[in-house]
């Protein structure tokens, strides 16, 4: 098993402009007192952080609100399409207990909506467009093949489904490349490993040298503690701690709508 780094090294969770900044200091720090790896490894992670705030601000861009308005009026036809398919599994589910179709129709939901209508019905548009999908492919494939033909309307309503979901994919063309929050996820998931490696390479380099090189092993591990301790602040006071200026390190106000900004990448 694959274990994160950032499970061996007790760092908070770094939002992406605080964890760019720091690692942008420890590079320039490592610099000064050449040590190239270490200056290498900061950077990578720096440049990670960077990466992953521009996935963030292209999921951003591919709210809701940037859809037209016929890609609002086919998620609603999805989403009820969604709806009725499990509404047809729990209907032949009651009216034929005991039964095998009764069975047969609780694998397909099983199948098709492991974690229930809202799974899908609540995520954003391109993503539920990906997710249906991905549920059309799966109820049309041999394993189900059995269990669906026991169901009379099944095939009609995956039709359907299928046929709503594909004009709903025209509509969102213009942001199918957009990431997902999965993709996103994993995206802060190897900036905050790559964080903590940072820590480790630098405790590592130091561990075995005289005790009058430890000043510069907390000279380069200083601009990552102080955005922890801040963020450790922050968690006390209950408040999610601010994202800073990748660039200055200054913390970014809250918007209107009492979100905290975004940074915007450095370029």
């Amino acid at each position: 098993m694959l274990v994160p780094v950032s499970s061996l090294v007790n760092l908070k969770k770094f939002p992406l402009g605080r964890a760019e900044f720091a690692l942008r200091q420890v590079s320039a720090r490592s610099q000064e007192r050449d040590l190239p790896a270490i200056a290498a490894l900061a950077t990578r992670g720096a440049d990670q952080a960077a990466h992953a705030m521009g996935a963030e601000l292209l999921l951003g861009a591919a709210r809701t609100s940037q859809f037209p308005s016929e890609a609002g009026e086919l998620d609603g036809l999805v989403d009820l399409g969604v709806s009725g398919l499990s509404g047809y599994c729990e209907v032949q589910m009651r009216l034929y207990h005991g039964q095998e179709r009764a069975s047969a129709a609780g694998r397909v939901r099983n199948a098709l909506l492991p974690d229930g209508i809202a799974a899908v019905t609540r995520l954003p548009y391109a993503e539920q467009h990906r997710r249906v999908a991905v549920m059309i492919e799966r109820a049309q494939s041999p394993a189900l093949a059995a269990d669906v033909a026991l169901l009379p309307e099944m095939p009609a309503l995956i039709q359907r489904l299928g046929e709503l979901n594909q004009r709903y994919g025209v509509s969102l063309a213009h942001t199918e490349d957009a990431p997902s929050r999965e993709d996103l996820r994993a995206e802060r998931a190897r900036c905050q490993d790559l964080l903590a490696a940072t820590v480790g390479m630098i405790l590592g380099h130091f561990a075995m040298l005289p005790p009058e090189r430890q000043a510069d092993r907390d000279y380069l591990l200083e601009p990552i503690l102080s955005q922890n301790d801040a963020i450790t602040a922050a968690r006390r006071r209950n408040r999610a701690p601010r994202d800073v200026d990748p660039g200055t390190g200054i913390e970014l106000p809250e918007t209107p709508g009492g979100e905290p900004a975004r940074p915007v990448p450095a370029t």
